[in-house]
């Protein structure tokens, strides 16, 4: 016989099973399931992404829609628009990224020489406080690291950028002729 335990019921050989094993299920179901969205992330990121931006279309498209507009045309319009808008963003983006790693040099040599400041102020008061220590913890590289993180996630988005909008135009096509697929599917309500 075995001794597994039966959520909400007897375990086999007549024993109760623990209150708790119900919950203890849930919780790694749901540690099971972040961890299967973790392995996917790659997939799921751009169609969740790709699902809020058909989300935030599907208005306007309906729109335009309700005044005779074409479904094909008005999902046209509204991506050319969604498109501008992102094309808008990455320069903005693009261009302040670009100004602070031009001036990140003069950012580093300002910290360097606020830190030498604090380090001359720290040994007025009597307390002996290595530089270098001190400098590793406020690492300039830092943030040199962060904006070349930031730019690859930025690279990221952009290279997946046509994949989700040509998952948002399907989606914004299929949105408006869902009423009249359930209509058909499931007949009158």
């Amino acid at each position: 016989m075995s001794s597994d335990i039966v959520p909400g019921g007897a375990a086999p050989g007549g024993r109760k099973a623990p209150r708790g094993a119900p919950i203890l299920i849930y919780v790694a179901a749901f540690v099971v399931v972040v961890a299967g969205l973790r392995a996917a992330s790659d997939l799921v990121v751009p169609f969740l992404l790709a699902a809020f931006v058909a989300l935030v279309a599907a208005p306007p498209v309906a729109w335009l829609c309700r005044r005779r507009v074409p479904a094909g045309l008005a999902v046209l319009a509204v991506m050319a628009v969604v498109a501008g808008a992102l094309l808008v963003l990455t320069t903005v983006v693009g261009t302040s990224l670009n100004q602070f790693v031009g001036a990140l040099p003069t950012y580093q040599q300002s910290l360097l020489a606020e830190l030498s400041g604090v380090i001359q102020w720290l040994r007025g008061l009597g307390l002996e406080v290595s530089g270098e220590l001190l400098g590793q913890y406020l690492d300039p590289g830092a943030a040199m690291r962060l904006a070349a993180g930031v730019l690859t996630s930025l690279q990221t988005v952009l290279t997946n950028g046509f994949l989700i909008l040509l998952t948002v135009v399907f989606m914004l096509l299929e949105a408006s002729d869902l009423p009249a697929k359930m209509r058909a599917a499931v007949g009158d309500p």
